[in-house]
């Protein structure tokens, strides 16, 4: 989809803690959704802080990630385990007049990776070899 964005979690989160992870269901039911693939869809929930620039203050958030695959992808992450999304993803849904003429619909962020693993180090974070800057 144009306009989806890959993002670099190390240089946007100061910190992301898992909190839940659960099938992603269908809107309106109980059953897990499945992707045009085939795959199951997982929601993931992390607590996110982002990165303070140019004077602004940390902001953190919830925020919800889909994630594809047979299993659970977060089996065995403890909730409040430091986590990185590997090709993390935003995109923003599609703006849409309401039926009755009301307001707008959409234009909101979604979150997508291809996998959640946990970070290990100093503060979640891998050490940075020597040389090189984050």
């Amino acid at each position: 989809m144009p306009g989806t964005f890959v993002i670099d979690t190390g240089r946007t989160f100061a910190a992301a803690l898992i909190m839940a992870s659960a099938p992603k269901l269908k809107f309106g039911t109980s059953e897990q959704d499945i992707s045009a693939s085939g795959e199951r869809k997982w929601e993931i929930q992390a607590a996110v802080t982002f990165m303070a620039e140019h004077g602004m203050r940390p902001v953190s958030e919830v925020v919800s990630v889909t994630v594809l695959g047979g299993t659970d992808p977060a089996t065995g992450i403890v909730p409040g385990t430091p986590v990185e999304f590997e090709n993390f993803r935003v995109g923003i849904s599609t703006p849409e007049a309401r039926a009755n003429g009301r307001g707008i619909m959409g234009g909101k962020p979604w979150y997508q990776a291809s996998g959640v693993r946990a970070m290990h180090g100093a503060n979640g974070r891998q050490p940075v070899p020597a040389g090189k800057s984050d």
